[in-house]
């Protein structure tokens, strides 16, 4: 990923050698009506691509409902707007997702349908709220709600997808290629250009290593080339910080796989330097907690952290809608030092109740059977 120094240099030059708006799409469709696409996202927006098109076989775009779906997020803002890609109808919506229920809407959580005619439609999925009914008529760039973590989601992200088929009733059938979605490929200083969905890079081992695209949406017609140059200092400021918080998760994901091998020191370096560049980052919290504190029996710390992250709000926990259950997990352990075994019960059940990950689960399932043997309780 181009370091941000280049990255800006790359953004101003464009900026600076534009003559207007460049090569316009005047359609909105190809021949067969299929709509041209913009990115779900207002125009200034950057998002990481956490999962693309035609993901390899154990990843949940492997699917046939999901197969050339796209995922999109961004942790560097508290809300962020989703919006419509193409004019359209909406179709079809789903609202009433749980913040514990992983099911809800088949798995995609609050979803939002747009029929662009002929039997295509836009799927907006996850959401956390919808600002939309249907019948709603809705021009490109128009809001349709917010980017959530409702249903399967597993982390916070908007789950994008074109089919064409019945609107009718939750979920996804088959999924259609993207031929073409207006956007900017920040991470190489790329202009915006019309790419389909099988040209996004994604994360590959990490879903934290996926390109940064930038949004158009909210002009018209679309804008091809070099963006003018306020649309420049948007994106440009909006890469900056998600750019932070990018480089942060892919230190803590490398710290959370030494868990149980590294030293409290030397996990206390590692992530005191992200929490320096991010404070109060609610992963490094996580693993400084289970890393630091409870090796070195610093109960008070431990379950401070780990209790303010239960006590953030479903909206804040960004990316991270895994940090809840593996925050019980590790009050659990927590509880389980001090003796506290009715309170240590209580955590790994309510781990074991809202994770969706196999790893977890097992491990709070494997302190539960100790408790229910009554080894090391006492």
């Amino acid at each position: 990923m181009m370091n941000r120094r280049c990255l800006l240099e790359a953004l101003a030059a464009l900026a600076a050698s534009s003559t207007g708006l460049g090569c316009r799409c005047n359609t909105g469709v190809f021949s067969n009506r299929e709509p041209v696409l913009r990115m779900p996202f207002p125009a200034g927006a950057v998002v990481l691509c956490l999962q693309g098109n035609a993901s390899p076989e154990g990843r949940t775009h492997s699917r046939f409902n999901s197969l050339h779906a796209l995922d999109f997020s961004n942790n560097s803002v508290a809300e962020l707007p989703v919006v419509c890609a193409a004019t359209g109808r909406v179709a079809f919506v789903y609202s009433d997702s749980r913040e514990d229920d992983f099911d809800a809407g088949e798995g995609f959580g609050n979803q939002v349908k747009v029929d662009h005619g002929n039997r295509y439609w836009t799927y907006y999925a996850h959401l956390d709220s919808v600002k939309v009914e249907v019948g709603d008529v809705l021009e490109s760039g128009q809001r349709i709600g917010t980017v959530g973590a409702t249903g399967a989601a597993g982390n916070r992200h908007l789950h994008f997808s074109l089919h064409n088929a019945t609107t009718q009733g939750l979920g996804a059938p088959a999924t259609i290629r993207m031929r073409g979605i207006v956007s900017a490929d920040i991470s190489i200083g790329g202009s915006f250009d019309l790419r389909s969905g099988k040209d996004f890079e994604a994360g590959s081992d990490e879903i934290w290593s996926g390109h940064l695209y930038g949004s158009e949406n909210g002009s018209n017609p679309p804008l091809f080339g070099a963006p003018p140059k306020m649309l420049a200092h948007d994106l440009a400021s909006s890469l900056e910080v998600l750019n932070n918080e990018v480089a942060a998760r892919a230190e803590l994901a490398a710290i959370g796989r030494r868990w149980g091998k590294m030293g409290p020191e030397s996990a206390r370096q590692r992530l005191q330097a992200v929490l320096d560049r991010v404070p109060q980052h609610e992963v490094a919290g996580l693993w400084w907690a289970a890393m630091v504190a409870i090796p070195q029996g610093d109960w008070a710390d431990a379950e401070a952290r780990l209790s303010g992250i239960l006590s953030m709000s479903h909206h804040s926990r960004k990316w991270e809608a895994w940090l809840a259950p593996w925050a019980h997990y590790f009050l659990g352990i927590a509880a389980k030092a001090q003796s506290n075994s009715e309170v240590a019960r209580a955590h790994w059940l309510t781990a074991i109740r809202t994770t969706e990950e196999k790893r977890l689960r097992q491990l709070a399932m494997r302190e539960l059977d100790e408790f229910e043997r009554g080894s090391g309780f006492h």
